[in-house]
């Protein structure tokens, strides 16, 4: 799958959306949700072979992932979690997330099956696929910011930082989201990867 394609595809998809319609009230900003989900659209349109999941269940039961793609064809793991990088303790949770994506790619044992009896074959048979942790976020920009000024403010350089002490060093982004119901709010995508071969 090639990444780079997928975030400029969910550009467009979002820039036409808010072209129509503004999907929040006042500042409440967009789920995280609606970035896995488009994320996960743009990767279908790609390859519709892939298998796509959203808030995929772990063993443990106490939480989920926010979507995982089995990319079979190309013996490879997509892990996503998505983050509002303008929230409240954002870079904290992107911290959590990037030590907890890292201990399940770790260990399969966590990543169910269709079922009991077949999560053996199937961690048996994944076990080897190249494994893609991805750190999805979106940040709400001042008026008059472009890509070069969101790069080079704090909180995208915070998020580089957070991201590179963990091993998620590759950035895809940012890439600047427009839309005639932003009015003169500045929206960006982009995100941080981790592989592990």
């Amino acid at each position: 799958m090639q990444l780079e394609n997928v975030l400029k595809q969910m550009q467009s998809r979002y820039s036409r959306m808010l072209d129509t319609y503004y999907p929040a009230f006042g500042s409440t900003g967009f789920t995280e949700r609606n970035l896995t989900f488009n994320f996960c659209h743009e990767a279908l349109k790609q390859n519709d072979k892939l298998i796509v999941w959203q808030e995929a269940p772990l063993q443990d039961k106490s939480s989920h992932l926010d979507s995982v793609i089995f990319d079979d064809e190309h013996e490879s793991l997509y892990i996503v979690e998505a983050k509002r990088l303008g929230a409240v303790n954002a870079l904290e949770s992107i911290v959590s997330d990037m030590k907890r994506l890292t201990e399940i790619s770790e260990d399969w044992q966590i990543i169910r099956g269709v079922d009991d009896v077949a999560r053996n074959k199937i961690v048996t048979v994944r076990k080897h696929y190249t494994k893609h942790l991805i750190i999805l976020a979106d940040l709400w920009a001042e008026h008059g910011s472009t890509e070069a000024s969101v790069a080079n403010s704090e909180q995208f350089i915070l998020f580089k930082q957070k991201t590179g002490e963990k091993g998620f060093n590759q950035i895809i982004g940012p890439f600047k989201v427009d839309g005639k119901t932003l009015d003169n709010q500045k929206y960006y995508l982009f995100c941080a990867v981790k592989t592990i071969e």
